[in-house]
């Protein structure tokens, strides 16, 4: 008797079992032509474009920044970052799709005021480390918000091997952001503070860097009406290209 109705439970136990991954096969098979799945893919594509250029971005950050703490994170980060483009690659893959990439307007944006961050802060200075981690934050909040987004879109379109992809990179986008709050709260924010406004910043080595050859406003006239920009700073005997501009072109020359 014992045995019989362990056999109906185990006959029980396959059938839901059956049951459940045919439920899973036809919600993948009906999300394939919907409007949610195109979004989803649509955003895939959008985090490969940001992370691959996000690359070369940090290689920026990681040769502008003064202190090694921030080089070092900086650096962390790109290994991390593509890894990340790998799994991208793996959920085109799992998609049956073929790695493509959409330009992000949000990110796109987040790497222009990186590139601006260059040009307003004192090289050397423990200023541009504060605002290069507020500018790194920035590109991962946002990317903290992406993934978590299409964790949830993938969860809802029944990509169950996808969200464990996904979920990955979140978690590391998240501990990024919680190791440069505490690198910036234990040594740059206080760093900034104690480096006065009207002196040379110290760089990394504690030394004094000579005060800038003109304003921002000199340095703008020293170049051609032609050349000259409202946003951009050029130093006096350039070419009339600012350092964030320079290392930007520098940066797309890599690609």
């Amino acid at each position: 008797m014992e045995r019989i109705l362990h056999e109906d439970v185990k006959e029980t136990y396959q059938k839901e079992r059956f049951t459940l991954a045919n439920m899973d096969n036809n919600q993948v098979s009906n999300n394939e032509n919907s409007k949610l799945d195109t979004f989803f893919q649509t955003m895939i594509s959008e985090m490969y474009w940001s992370e691959k250029h996000l690359v070369n971005v940090l290689e920026t950050m990681k040769s502008t920044a003064t202190t090694d703490d921030l080089k070092n994170a900086f650096e962390a980060h790109m290994e991390e970052t593509r890894e990340q483009l790998q799994r991208i690659e793996q959920i085109f893959d799992q998609l049956g799709l073929p790695v493509t990439e959409t330009n992000s307007i949000g990110m796109q944006g987040l790497f222009d005021e990186g590139w601006h961050v260059i040009d307003e802060t004192d090289e050397g200075s423990f200023q541009r480390d504060v605002a290069l981690v507020i500018a790194a934050q920035k590109v991962e909040h946002y990317e903290i918000a992406c993934y978590g987004s299409l964790v949830n879109l993938a969860s809802l379109l029944g990509y169950k091997p996808i969200v464990e992809l996904l979920k990955q990179s979140l978690k590391e986008e998240k501990e990024t952001d919680v190791k440069l709050t505490q690198l910036a709260e234990k040594q740059l924010n206080k760093g900034a503070k104690n480096e006065p406004a009207d002196e040379p910043p110290a760089n990394a080595g504690g030394k004094k860097k000579s005060v800038k050859a003109s304003s921002k406003e000199e340095r703008e006239s020293s170049a051609s009406p032609k050349e000259a920009k409202p946003r951009k700073t050029t130093a006096a005997g350039t070419s009339g290209r600012s350092k964030g501009t320079k290392a930007k072109e520098e940066s797309k020359g890599k690609k």
